[in-house]
Protein backbone atom coordinates (compact mmCIF):
# COMPACT_ATOMS: atom_id res chain seq x y z
CA UNK A 1 0.00 0.00 0.00
CA UNK A 2 1.36 3.44 -0.93
CA UNK A 3 -0.14 7.10 -1.48
CA UNK A 4 0.89 8.10 -5.29
CA UNK A 5 -0.12 10.05 -8.10
CA UNK A 6 1.03 6.93 -10.73
CA UNK A 7 -1.66 5.91 -13.18
CA UNK A 8 -2.58 2.09 -13.71
CA UNK A 9 -6.23 0.16 -13.58
CA UNK A 10 -7.95 2.84 -11.23
CA UNK A 11 -11.06 2.97 -10.04
CA UNK A 12 -12.57 6.12 -7.64
CA UNK A 13 -13.20 4.29 -4.14
CA UNK A 14 -11.75 1.18 -3.43
CA UNK A 15 -12.71 -0.70 -0.23
CA UNK A 16 -10.44 -2.93 1.28
CA UNK A 17 -12.39 -6.02 3.15
CA UNK A 18 -15.73 -7.31 2.47
CA UNK A 19 -16.92 -7.89 5.61
CA UNK A 20 -19.95 -6.56 6.70
CA UNK A 21 -18.71 -2.84 7.25
CA UNK A 22 -17.31 -3.31 3.19
CA UNK A 23 -20.51 -4.34 1.97
CA UNK A 24 -22.43 -1.84 3.91
CA UNK A 25 -20.02 0.57 2.55
CA UNK A 26 -20.44 -0.58 -0.92
CA UNK A 27 -24.06 -0.15 -0.34
CA UNK A 28 -23.90 3.35 1.06
CA UNK A 29 -21.45 4.38 -1.80
CA UNK A 30 -23.45 3.07 -4.48
CA UNK A 31 -26.66 4.72 -3.87
CA UNK A 32 -24.63 7.99 -2.96
CA UNK A 33 -22.12 8.63 -5.52
CA UNK A 34 -22.52 10.12 -9.11
CA UNK A 35 -23.47 7.33 -11.31
CA UNK A 36 -20.10 7.73 -13.23
CA UNK A 37 -17.94 7.11 -10.14
CA UNK A 38 -15.98 3.41 -10.07
CA UNK A 39 -16.20 1.36 -6.91
CA UNK A 40 -14.12 -1.70 -6.41
CA UNK A 41 -14.22 -4.28 -3.68
CA UNK A 42 -11.19 -5.76 -2.56
CA UNK A 43 -11.57 -9.32 -0.80
CA UNK A 44 -9.09 -12.36 0.63
CA UNK A 45 -11.37 -14.55 1.46
CA UNK A 46 -13.46 -16.81 -1.20
CA UNK A 47 -16.64 -14.90 -0.29
CA UNK A 48 -17.94 -11.97 1.40
CA UNK A 49 -19.32 -11.57 4.54
CA UNK A 50 -16.47 -12.03 6.54
CA UNK A 51 -17.26 -12.89 10.31
CA UNK A 52 -20.95 -12.19 9.37
CA UNK A 53 -20.73 -15.10 6.90
CA UNK A 54 -21.65 -18.77 6.58
CA UNK A 55 -19.36 -20.87 4.59
CA UNK A 56 -20.13 -23.45 2.47
CA UNK A 57 -17.00 -26.01 2.12
CA UNK A 58 -15.54 -26.72 -1.41
CA UNK A 59 -16.06 -30.74 -0.31
CA UNK A 60 -19.51 -31.08 -0.20
CA UNK A 61 -21.93 -27.88 -0.03
CA UNK A 62 -23.86 -29.12 2.48
CA UNK A 63 -21.79 -28.37 5.40
CA UNK A 64 -22.82 -24.86 6.41
CA UNK A 65 -20.08 -23.19 8.70
CA UNK A 66 -20.94 -20.08 10.64
CA UNK A 67 -17.60 -18.58 10.03
CA UNK A 68 -18.04 -16.14 12.91
CA UNK A 69 -20.90 -14.30 14.91
CA UNK A 70 -23.65 -17.00 14.42
CA UNK A 71 -26.29 -14.24 14.93
CA UNK A 72 -26.42 -10.34 14.44
CA UNK A 73 -28.31 -8.53 18.16
CA UNK A 74 -29.76 -5.78 16.38
CA UNK A 75 -30.65 -3.41 19.15
CA UNK A 76 -30.91 0.50 17.59
CA UNK A 77 -33.46 1.39 14.90
CA UNK A 78 -30.72 2.63 12.35
CA UNK A 79 -29.91 -0.88 12.78
CA UNK A 80 -33.18 -2.41 12.48
CA UNK A 81 -34.11 -0.94 9.89
CA UNK A 82 -30.79 -2.15 7.80
CA UNK A 83 -31.37 -5.64 9.09
CA UNK A 84 -34.98 -5.39 7.61
CA UNK A 85 -34.19 -4.40 4.53
CA UNK A 86 -31.84 -7.49 3.88
CA UNK A 87 -34.52 -9.26 5.10
CA UNK A 88 -36.84 -8.09 2.32
CA UNK A 89 -34.40 -8.88 -0.45
CA UNK A 90 -33.57 -12.23 0.90
CA UNK A 91 -29.95 -11.96 2.72
CA UNK A 92 -31.34 -12.02 5.96
CA UNK A 93 -34.31 -14.00 8.46
CA UNK A 94 -35.04 -12.52 11.69
CA UNK A 95 -35.48 -15.64 14.27
CA UNK A 96 -37.14 -15.46 17.82
CA UNK A 97 -36.24 -13.89 20.70
CA UNK A 98 -37.01 -13.82 24.67
CA UNK A 99 -36.06 -10.05 25.01
CA UNK A 100 -38.09 -7.52 23.17
CA UNK A 101 -35.51 -5.03 23.23
CA UNK A 102 -33.07 -7.06 21.06
CA UNK A 103 -33.87 -8.39 17.74
CA UNK A 104 -31.84 -11.16 16.02
CA UNK A 105 -31.14 -12.39 12.77
CA UNK A 106 -29.33 -14.95 10.43
CA UNK A 107 -27.82 -14.62 7.01
CA UNK A 108 -28.25 -17.44 4.37
CA UNK A 109 -25.15 -19.23 3.21
CA UNK A 110 -23.20 -16.75 0.36
CA UNK A 111 -20.06 -17.76 -1.31
CA UNK A 112 -20.42 -14.79 -3.97
CA UNK A 113 -17.08 -13.58 -5.75
CA UNK A 114 -15.91 -10.17 -4.87
CA UNK A 115 -15.88 -7.25 -7.58
CA UNK A 116 -14.14 -5.14 -9.14
CA UNK A 117 -14.90 -1.53 -11.83
CA UNK A 118 -12.74 0.55 -13.18
CA UNK A 119 -12.21 4.46 -13.38
CA UNK A 120 -8.26 7.51 -10.46
CA UNK A 121 -4.85 8.48 -8.72
CA UNK A 122 -3.22 9.08 -5.81
CA UNK A 123 -3.45 5.24 -3.39
CA UNK A 124 -2.09 2.39 -5.15
CA UNK A 125 -2.82 -1.11 -3.89
CA UNK A 126 0.03 -3.58 -4.04
CA UNK A 127 0.07 -7.49 -3.12
CA UNK A 128 2.37 -9.50 -1.18
CA UNK A 129 4.85 -9.36 -4.25
CA UNK A 130 4.60 -6.00 -4.97
CA UNK A 131 2.96 -6.20 -7.86
CA UNK A 132 -0.22 -3.33 -8.72
CA UNK A 133 -3.66 -4.43 -7.82
CA UNK A 134 -4.80 -0.98 -8.48
CA UNK A 135 -5.00 2.52 -7.71
CA UNK A 136 -7.51 4.41 -6.09
CA UNK A 137 -8.77 8.06 -5.98
CA UNK A 138 -10.20 6.99 -2.01
CA UNK A 139 -9.46 4.10 0.23
CA UNK A 140 -12.38 2.62 2.71
CA UNK A 141 -10.89 0.03 4.75
CA UNK A 142 -13.11 -2.26 6.82
CA UNK A 143 -11.51 -3.79 9.44
CA UNK A 144 -8.30 -2.50 11.66
CA UNK A 145 -5.65 -5.57 10.85
CA UNK A 146 -3.67 -3.04 8.22
CA UNK A 147 -3.66 -0.32 10.85
CA UNK A 148 -2.91 -2.37 13.64
CA UNK A 149 0.51 -4.07 15.25
CA UNK A 150 -1.24 -7.29 14.90
CA UNK A 151 -0.06 -7.05 11.24
CA UNK A 152 3.05 -7.52 12.33
CA UNK A 153 2.92 -10.54 15.25
CA UNK A 154 1.11 -12.76 12.03
CA UNK A 155 2.74 -11.43 8.95
CA UNK A 156 5.79 -9.80 9.95
CA UNK A 157 6.48 -5.91 8.65
CA UNK A 158 5.07 -2.77 9.30
CA UNK A 159 1.44 -2.50 9.05
CA UNK A 160 1.01 -1.12 5.72
CA UNK A 161 -1.59 1.81 6.51
CA UNK A 162 0.81 2.97 9.14
CA UNK A 163 3.66 2.65 6.85
CA UNK A 164 1.60 4.79 4.06
CA UNK A 165 0.61 7.19 7.00
CA UNK A 166 4.11 8.39 7.32
CA UNK A 167 4.55 9.63 4.07
CA UNK A 168 1.08 11.48 3.79
CA UNK A 169 2.14 13.15 7.32
CA UNK A 170 -1.33 13.84 8.03
CA UNK A 171 -2.53 14.59 11.18
CA UNK A 172 -5.75 13.90 11.10
CA UNK A 173 -5.15 10.15 10.06
CA UNK A 174 -2.21 9.95 12.66
CA UNK A 175 -4.96 10.81 15.49
CA UNK A 176 -6.75 7.90 14.00
CA UNK A 177 -4.27 5.48 13.52
CA UNK A 178 -3.40 6.32 17.16
CA UNK A 179 -7.12 5.27 18.60
CA UNK A 180 -6.59 2.08 16.12
CA UNK A 181 -3.72 1.39 17.87
CA UNK A 182 -4.90 1.41 21.29
CA UNK A 183 -8.01 -0.93 20.53
CA UNK A 184 -7.25 -4.40 21.76
CA UNK A 185 -9.13 -7.83 21.00
CA UNK A 186 -9.95 -10.74 22.66
CA UNK A 187 -8.73 -13.42 20.51
CA UNK A 188 -10.48 -16.66 19.69
CA UNK A 189 -9.20 -20.58 18.16
CA UNK A 190 -11.98 -22.12 16.47
CA UNK A 191 -12.15 -26.08 15.46
CA UNK A 192 -14.69 -26.72 12.23
CA UNK A 193 -15.82 -29.65 11.81
CA UNK A 194 -19.00 -31.61 10.12
CA UNK A 195 -20.92 -34.58 11.42
CA UNK A 196 -24.01 -36.61 9.71
CA UNK A 197 -27.06 -36.33 10.91
CA UNK A 198 -27.70 -39.28 12.74
CA UNK A 199 -30.33 -39.69 15.38
CA UNK A 200 -28.29 -39.01 18.06
CA UNK A 201 -28.08 -35.08 17.18
CA UNK A 202 -32.08 -34.84 17.74
CA UNK A 203 -31.02 -32.62 20.57
CA UNK A 204 -30.02 -30.01 18.04
CA UNK A 205 -33.93 -28.82 16.93
CA UNK A 206 -33.11 -25.47 15.31
CA UNK A 207 -31.18 -24.31 11.92
CA UNK A 208 -29.13 -22.32 14.13
CA UNK A 209 -28.35 -23.03 17.92
CA UNK A 210 -25.65 -21.78 20.51
CA UNK A 211 -24.60 -23.38 23.17
CA UNK A 212 -22.62 -21.63 26.42
CA UNK A 213 -19.66 -23.69 27.92
CA UNK A 214 -19.39 -22.40 31.51
CA UNK A 215 -16.10 -22.92 33.92
CA UNK A 216 -14.50 -24.77 31.14
CA UNK A 217 -10.63 -23.44 30.71
CA UNK A 218 -10.61 -24.57 27.36
CA UNK A 219 -14.32 -24.23 25.50
CA UNK A 220 -16.17 -21.16 25.48
CA UNK A 221 -19.11 -22.27 23.34
CA UNK A 222 -20.46 -24.16 20.64
CA UNK A 223 -22.11 -23.40 16.87
CA UNK A 224 -24.46 -25.68 15.72
CA UNK A 225 -26.13 -25.55 12.33
CA UNK A 226 -28.07 -28.01 10.22
CA UNK A 227 -27.30 -28.34 6.42
CA UNK A 228 -30.85 -27.51 4.58
CA UNK A 229 -31.55 -31.24 3.83
CA UNK A 230 -31.43 -31.83 7.62
CA UNK A 231 -28.69 -34.82 7.08
CA UNK A 232 -25.51 -32.48 8.24
CA UNK A 233 -24.93 -31.14 11.30
CA UNK A 234 -21.62 -28.86 10.92
CA UNK A 235 -20.51 -27.49 14.33
CA UNK A 236 -18.04 -24.62 15.13
CA UNK A 237 -16.37 -24.77 18.37
CA UNK A 238 -14.57 -21.60 20.04
CA UNK A 239 -12.17 -21.78 22.36
CA UNK A 240 -11.74 -19.39 25.81
CA UNK A 241 -9.78 -16.13 25.20
CA UNK A 242 -7.36 -17.50 27.61
CA UNK A 243 -7.00 -20.53 25.94
CA UNK A 244 -6.50 -18.82 22.77
CA UNK A 245 -4.06 -16.30 24.32
CA UNK A 246 -1.75 -19.21 24.98
CA UNK A 247 -1.89 -20.81 21.31
CA UNK A 248 -0.69 -17.37 19.63
CA UNK A 249 1.39 -18.82 17.42
CA UNK A 250 -1.08 -20.72 15.45
CA UNK A 251 -3.20 -19.56 12.80
CA UNK A 252 -4.52 -22.58 11.12
CA UNK A 253 -2.83 -24.28 7.91
CA UNK A 254 -6.64 -23.42 5.81
CA UNK A 255 -6.92 -20.00 7.18
CA UNK A 256 -6.96 -17.32 4.81
CA UNK A 257 -3.76 -15.40 6.78
CA UNK A 258 -1.96 -18.59 6.09
CA UNK A 259 -2.68 -19.65 2.56
CA UNK A 260 -2.57 -15.51 1.16
CA UNK A 261 -0.94 -13.81 3.98
CA UNK A 262 2.07 -16.11 4.28
CA UNK A 263 1.25 -16.37 8.80
CA UNK A 264 2.98 -19.95 9.06
CA UNK A 265 3.18 -22.19 12.32
CA UNK A 266 4.60 -25.64 13.18
CA UNK A 267 2.15 -28.50 11.53
CA UNK A 268 3.04 -30.29 15.64
CA UNK A 269 1.75 -27.41 17.44
CA UNK A 270 -1.15 -26.48 14.94
CA UNK A 271 -1.71 -30.44 15.99
CA UNK A 272 -1.11 -29.86 19.64
CA UNK A 273 -3.17 -27.09 19.90
CA UNK A 274 -6.65 -28.76 18.07
CA UNK A 275 -5.97 -32.02 20.10
CA UNK A 276 -6.31 -30.09 23.60
CA UNK A 277 -9.60 -28.08 21.94
CA UNK A 278 -11.03 -31.13 20.30
CA UNK A 279 -10.43 -32.79 23.69
CA UNK A 280 -13.16 -30.29 25.37
CA UNK A 281 -15.56 -30.69 22.38
CA UNK A 282 -15.66 -34.44 22.59
CA UNK A 283 -16.41 -34.21 25.96
CA UNK A 284 -19.09 -31.79 25.78
CA UNK A 285 -20.59 -33.32 22.80
CA UNK A 286 -20.95 -36.31 24.73
CA UNK A 287 -23.33 -34.53 27.00
CA UNK A 288 -25.10 -32.51 24.92
CA UNK A 289 -26.23 -35.67 22.36
CA UNK A 290 -26.46 -38.14 25.01
CA UNK A 291 -23.85 -40.77 23.71
CA UNK A 292 -21.24 -41.66 25.56
CA UNK A 293 -19.14 -42.47 21.89
CA UNK A 294 -19.01 -39.40 19.64
CA UNK A 295 -18.72 -41.20 15.81
CA UNK A 296 -15.59 -38.95 14.21
CA UNK A 297 -16.39 -35.97 12.25
CA UNK A 298 -17.26 -36.59 8.05
CA UNK A 299 -15.86 -33.47 7.86
CA UNK A 300 -12.76 -31.68 9.71
CA UNK A 301 -11.76 -30.73 12.15
CA UNK A 302 -10.03 -27.60 10.96
CA UNK A 303 -8.11 -25.09 13.18
CA UNK A 304 -8.34 -21.06 12.63
CA UNK A 305 -7.57 -18.35 14.65
CA UNK A 306 -9.89 -15.42 14.99
CA UNK A 307 -7.33 -13.03 16.39
CA UNK A 308 -9.01 -9.78 15.54
CA UNK A 309 -12.16 -11.05 17.11
CA UNK A 310 -14.62 -9.05 19.73
CA UNK A 311 -12.50 -5.88 20.04
CA UNK A 312 -11.83 -4.56 23.46
CA UNK A 313 -11.50 -0.96 25.01
CA UNK A 314 -12.80 2.35 23.11
CA UNK A 315 -13.59 2.59 19.59
CA UNK A 316 -12.87 4.61 17.06
CA UNK A 317 -15.65 7.91 16.98
CA UNK A 318 -17.78 8.13 13.65
CA UNK A 319 -16.63 11.42 13.24
CA UNK A 320 -12.77 10.45 13.12
CA UNK A 321 -13.53 8.01 10.52
CA UNK A 322 -13.37 9.66 7.34
CA UNK A 323 -9.75 11.48 6.77
CA UNK A 324 -11.24 13.99 3.98
CA UNK A 325 -7.38 15.62 3.23
CA UNK A 326 -5.78 12.44 2.97
CA UNK A 327 -8.92 10.12 1.30
CA UNK A 328 -9.34 7.83 3.73
CA UNK A 329 -11.85 6.35 5.52
CA UNK A 330 -12.26 3.56 8.26
CA UNK A 331 -15.54 1.42 9.20
CA UNK A 332 -15.72 -2.12 11.20
CA UNK A 333 -17.26 -3.27 14.24
CA UNK A 334 -14.28 -1.04 16.17
CA UNK A 335 -16.17 2.12 14.66
CA UNK A 336 -18.56 3.94 15.80
CA UNK A 337 -21.75 3.11 18.40
CA UNK A 338 -22.53 -0.61 19.58
CA UNK A 339 -18.80 -1.30 19.36
CA UNK A 340 -17.72 -5.08 18.84
CA UNK A 341 -21.03 -6.17 17.02
CA UNK A 342 -22.34 -6.87 13.72
CA UNK A 343 -24.80 -3.64 13.85
CA UNK A 344 -22.06 -1.66 14.54
CA UNK A 345 -20.13 -3.02 11.50
CA UNK A 346 -23.13 -2.55 9.30
CA UNK A 347 -23.59 1.09 10.94
CA UNK A 348 -20.32 2.14 10.77
CA UNK A 349 -19.75 1.14 6.90
CA UNK A 350 -23.43 2.87 5.86
CA UNK A 351 -22.12 5.52 7.72
CA UNK A 352 -18.35 6.26 6.21
CA UNK A 353 -20.38 5.32 2.79
CA UNK A 354 -22.75 8.02 2.56
CA UNK A 355 -20.11 10.72 3.70
CA UNK A 356 -17.43 9.25 1.32
CA UNK A 357 -20.24 9.36 -1.53
CA UNK A 358 -20.83 13.00 -1.26
CA UNK A 359 -17.10 13.89 -1.49
CA UNK A 360 -16.22 11.61 -4.88
CA UNK A 361 -16.11 13.51 -7.44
Amino acid sequence: MAFSSACTPSVNVCILGGGIGGCSALKSLLETASSSSSVALIETERGLGGRSSTRLSREDERIQINHGAPMADVRTPDGLHAFQSLEANGFARQISSQDSSVQYFVGDPNMKPAMTNDKVTNWILKDKNDDVILTTDWLVISGSSVAHSRWTDAFGGEPPLVKAAREIDNKDLDDALKCIGEIGASPVQVAMMAFDNTESWNSITTCTSVVEIPDDEILDKLVFRRSSDNNIVSVVAHSTTEFALTAADVYGSKSTAARIGGASSSADREEEVLGVLMSSVNTQLEKIIGNESVKPPMWGPFLHRWGNAFPTGSALPLEKAVIGDAKVALCGDYVGERFGSIEGALLSGMRVGIEVGKLVK
